[in-house]
């Protein structure tokens, strides 16, 4: 019983430190069951966590404090209906047409400068975020309101022979008259095989539908006040294009804009999934680091210019708030804000600062304007992450004290403190980097299903090289204002810092230091964080190395255990493009999984998605049948997966270059090309099909090559891609392996409509019937 009664004393005397913070969790306790959609048991387990720390923290008096959980549960409730959305409540079905009276209210990204040619020209986005005025329906005009993600047909739509309308380029507060479909959020691609989804982000920012555009009818510019206020947004524009003038390279020239003025969409697709799969991504995020070297720099400056010490706060908070508006306002530098605010305000009255204080006021000021930021991945990230710096910071510092004892011991005069600056920030940012990779490890095994090993080494280089890069902004946007020969030079630093960073991200990217899992439940990452808080909060030793032990066992329950499903079997992953689905079979020898890839961009990006979830990284055969395949998707199937083999068609498509240079890199790497050629001993096929294709015809020239062969599928295995015309009934793709006794047809009944048969040794003759959507679909088949 004393061992309780010290951790409630404990417990208040750091509330009493952190006032904010049990009001942040009483709060949440009741804002989690309706936010989170959780089950009935679970919102009575919420609630009675909150109940214990009310009567922890205000004792006899908790009824005093009842009310946050009560509210957090009202406020969730009623921002799930979303009752201002009042366009929701005039459609008559979730999904159906309509014409609609909007204003664009996002701020489109620019494009980055140093782009090539093609890139630099206005490329209209494929989304813009609306604010709906009102609805047509039955042939009147309904006036409403709601937020509506305005999204654009890929490729040619399913109903009409021509392509799909090209959206204007859009500013912020164009008035658009337009006519389209209404339709549901995406769910995410299975929701055993992601823990998150696209649709839920998106209802994290507000957007409960999606407008798909079919014809504008009218584009007016902005009225009234939202001309100034789009001036002031479009000054992100005038920076980017001084951040990066001078560049050379385009990839530096993105990754720079979106550095220092967030987005994503300036950044090459690549280069952002390696630095997702090094755990280092969030230099590319606002956040502290950015806003802390911005501070840093702004006082230094307005201390020299002898400002007076609570005037440059003054000054600097309006400043920071611009900024973070014309960034985005993205939760990682919404909170770095409100933190920033809440540490001014205590210097502003000559208070004593509380960092983790400010970090549960930023966390409640955005949860009480948006609830769902509770399942915004970027949020909960941002948060996990700082609360385990700060409050893990204290035992580093004890070490880099110890370390540096002996300064100590000398006269003041002969101490030469500036010696122990190069061992104090090594012991420093290594110890933070190890913070951050206990802190995100349970995040991105559940989100991600990645175990990042290098992150520790990579980010303690990486951390000074990215402040440095913040540093150069300021003078970099004054010298391409003012002096260009200079911005050139400074173009040059910073492009050499760009490749710096770069090699850090693709070296811990590599597959052996950032190894895919299967994503663990949430059960799993709810125990993982409870350890983590009881490392941190436990005073005995014992209890110390008890939670220790347990966050070990966590980790390597979820990188050790075997959960993948049981081979054989056929993954079929449908995208939203209406092309052909990507088939992956597993077989029973516990080979890497074989590929065919008909086509199809959007369908590569849910296979890479499946096979991530699923703990795969690699696949042994990459199946390119059809000589039109989309070749950015063969592309990233190839960068991402990294196939042994590839098997491609007679003659490559020659209209974009990028897929012939990743297939010539994984040849490097060890990978055998083989192609098909024409067996004049099969009969031909009908309607005018190419005659069958074999594997066993084309032998490669290498003998190393030929080597490898007889341990693939290929001297058994057999294509027959046909070209009947669109629209009637023909065959796209025969497979045939002779090892598994498997056949595989996809047929393609309708330009929108494809279906795929099998029959195998075990099973009889099956098939399932894939309609073309904007909702992707994976689809688990097993064949034993």
């Amino acid at each position: 019983m004393s061992a309780i009664s010290s951790c409630i004393l404990r417990l208040r005397r750091h509330f009493a430190i952190t006032p904010a913070l049990p009001v942040l969790l009483l709060y949440a306790s009741g804002l989690a069951g309706p936010v989170l959609e959780a089950s009935t048991a679970l919102r009575w387990l919420f609630l009675l966590a909150g109940l214990i720390l009310a009567i922890a923290w205000q004792g006899r008096r908790f009824l005093l404090v009842l009310w946050l959980p009560v509210f957090g549960l009202a406020w969730g409730a009623a921002c799930r209906s979303a009752p201002w959305q009042t366009y929701l409540r005039l459609l008559p079905r979730a999904e159906c047409a309509a014409v609609i009276r909007a204003v664009v209210i996002s701020n489109p990204s620019p494009a980055p400068a140093a782009a090539s040619d093609s890139a630099a020209s206005a490329v209209a986005p494929s989304h813009e975020v609306i604010a709906i005025q009102a609805i047509r329906l039955d042939g009147s005009w309904h006036p409403c309101r709601g937020k509506v993600l305005l999204r654009l047909p890929r490729g040619k739509s399913s109903s009409r022979s021509q392509a799909a309308p090209q959206l204007p380029i859009l500013r912020h507060g164009d008035n658009l008259l337009m006519e389209g479909v209404f339709l549901r959020l995406p769910a995410s691609q299975e929701e055993h095989l992601s823990s998150h989804s696209y649709g839920r982000h998106l209802r994290s920012l507000g957007i409960h539908r999606l407008f798909l555009v079919q014809k504008f009818l009218a584009v007016s510019p902005a009225s009234g006040w939202r001309r100034p206020w789009r001036w002031f947004l479009e000054r992100r524009g005038v920076l980017a294009r001084l951040l990066t003038h001078g560049f050379t390279d385009s990839a530096s020239a993105g990754m720079y804009q979106t550095m220092l003025l967030g987005g994503q969409g300036a950044m090459p697709r690549h280069l952002r999934e390696a630095f997702v799969r090094s755990a280092t991504i969030h230099i590319f995020s606002i956040s502290g680091l950015h806003v802390g070297t911005i501070l840093t720099f702004a006082l230094a400056f307005l201390q020299s210019i002898m400002v007076p010490f609570r005037l440059r706060w003054v000054i600097l908070m309006p400043l920071l708030g611009a900024y973070i508006i014309l960034v985005g306002s993205a939760p990682s530098a919404a909170r770095s804000f409100w933190m920033a605010f809440a540490v001014s305000l205590a210097i502003i009255r000559f208070r004593p600062t509380a960092s983790t204080n400010a970090l549960a006021f930023s966390g409640l000021v955005l949860l009480l304007v948006n609830p769902f930021f509770l399942t915004n991945l970027g949020f909960v990230y941002s948060f996990t992450l700082v609360a385990v710096l700060l409050y893990g910071w204290q035992p580093i510092g004890h070490i880099n004290d110890a370390l540096h004892e002996k300064v100590f011991w000398l006269p003041h005069d002969h101490q030469r403190r500036w010696r122990q600056w190069s061992g104090r920030w090594l012991v420093g940012a290594v110890g933070t980097s190890c913070l951050a990779w206990i802190g995100s490890a349970g995040l991105n095994l559940y989100c991600n299903g990645l175990l990042t090993l290098g992150a520790v080494l990579v980010n303690t280089l990486l951390i000074p090289v990215a402040w440095c890069l913040i540093m150069f902004a300021a003078p970099k946007c004054l010298a391409a204002a003012v002096y260009p020969p200079l911005s050139n030079i400074l173009a040059k630093i910073i492009e050499c810092l760009m490749d710096i960073l770069t090699g850090l991200g693709q070296f811990g990217s590599q597959p052996s230091l950032a190894p895919l899992f299967p994503m663990p439940s949430f059960a799993w990452a709810l125990l993982f964080h409870v350890l983590l808080l009881a490392l941190r909060a436990a005073r005995s030793r014992l209890m110390r190395w008890a939670a220790a032990l347990g966050l070990a066992v966590c980790l390597v329950a979820a990188t050790a255990g075997n959960r993948r499903a049981k081979p054989p079997a056929l993954l079929i992953c449908q995208g939203d493009d209406g092309a052909p689905p990507a088939v992956c079979l597993f077989t029973a020898d516990s080979r890497a999984p074989t590929v065919l890839y008909p086509g199809g961009r959007s369908s590569a990006r849910a296979l890479i998605t499946a096979l991530a979830a699923r703990g795969h990284h690699r696949v042994g055969t990459l199946y390119l049948p059809v000589a039109n395949s989309d070749t950015r998707g063969a592309a990233n199937i190839i960068s991402r997966l990294s196939p042994a083999a590839l098997v491609l068609p007679p003659k490559l498509p020659t209209r974009n270059a990028f897929l012939r240079g990743q297939i010539h890199s994984a040849h490097a790497d060890g990978a055998n090309l083989t192609h098909f050629a024409l067996a004049a001993s099969e009969p031909a096929c009908q309607d005018g099909a190419v005659p069958l294709a074999s594997l066993a015809a084309s032998a490669p020239r290498r003998k190393t090559d030929s080597q490898q062969l007889q341990h693939l599928d290929g001297p058994r295995v057999y294509f027959a891609p046909t070209s009947a015309p669109v629209g009637q009934i023909g065959a796209l793709l025969s497979y045939h392996d002779t090892r598994l006794g498997l056949r595989l047809i996809f047929e393609r009944i309708s330009p929108g409509l494809t279906v795929i048969s099998w029959r195998s040794s075990g099973n009889a003759n099956d098939a399932v019937t894939l309609e073309a959507s904007l909702r992707p679909k994976i689809i688990w088949i097993p064949l034993g």
